[in-house]
């Protein structure tokens, strides 16, 4: 028989599922990048909305996707939240892997 499995353990794997699920079920595109901007997940909505594959969207980085006209608006923003500003909304526009304008706020 095995040993128990640790409470902090169980409770790590608890909260791993629930990011996996807050993480893939909207319906709208969950992303993150690196402090240089490159993509390092995007959930299935992005792909679905973008037309990247994940391996795909993992090789861009930020300015690769957003529209010429929303890139000093996500510099600012990504600045704000570097700062310390804990809560950022805005709109801006990702150029999809077809070429279409694509609005996301």
């Amino acid at each position: 028989m095995g040993s128990p499995v640790p409470p902090a353990e169980i409770r790590l794997q608890e909260l791993a599922e629930q990011f996996r699920e807050v993480f893939e079920n909207p319906s709208h595109i969950v992303y993150s990048h690196d402090l240089e901007g490159n993509l390092t997940s995007l959930n299935e909505a992005g792909e679905r909305l973008t037309g990247y594959t994940r391996v795909e969207a993992l090789g861009l980085n930020i300015r690769d996707i957003m529209a010429p006209e929303s890139r000093s608006l996500v510099q600012a923003m990504v600045e704000a939240k570097l700062s310390g500003v804990s809560e950022t909304s805005y709109e801006v526009q990702v150029v999809t892997k077809a070429g279409e304008l694509l609005t996301l706020d």
